[in-house]
């Protein structure tokens, strides 16, 4: 749904213009604070689950910031973020199913 909303954004609908970095701004703010809360909830998870959650946060808020203030460069600086998140998200989704289809722990979560 993100994607989705992301991009509706980003390219616009048909005489409606597209955000600006303002927008994008708070935008990106509330799915920050959204994913904050959310990371405020996988305390007690497997640590994992909190590194996925908590750069998720980090990014969004970096996103955020980035357009708040205009600076392209932040803005890639959170691409790498956002690189370094996918990756701990793909090893818990890689994590869990091994384990679980193995019935033991083979990728510690």
């Amino acid at each position: 749904m993100i994607i989705v909303s992301f991009v509706i954004i980003k390219i616009g609908i048909k005489d409606v213009l597209p955000a600006d970095l303002i927008s994008m701004g708070f935008y990106l703010l509330s799915w920050g604070i959204f994913t904050l809360f959310m990371t405020i909830a996988t305390i007690s998870h497997n640590t994992i689950t909190k590194l996925v959650f908590g750069s998720l946060t980090i990014l969004s808020f970096t996103l955020a910031i980035g357009d708040f203030i205009g600076i392209v460069l932040l803005t890639k600086f959170a691409g790498g973020i956002g690189i370094i998140t996918g990756l701990f998200a793909i090893y818990s989704a890689v994590g869990q199913i091994v384990n679980s289809e193995l019935n033991k722990e083979v990728l510690p979560l």
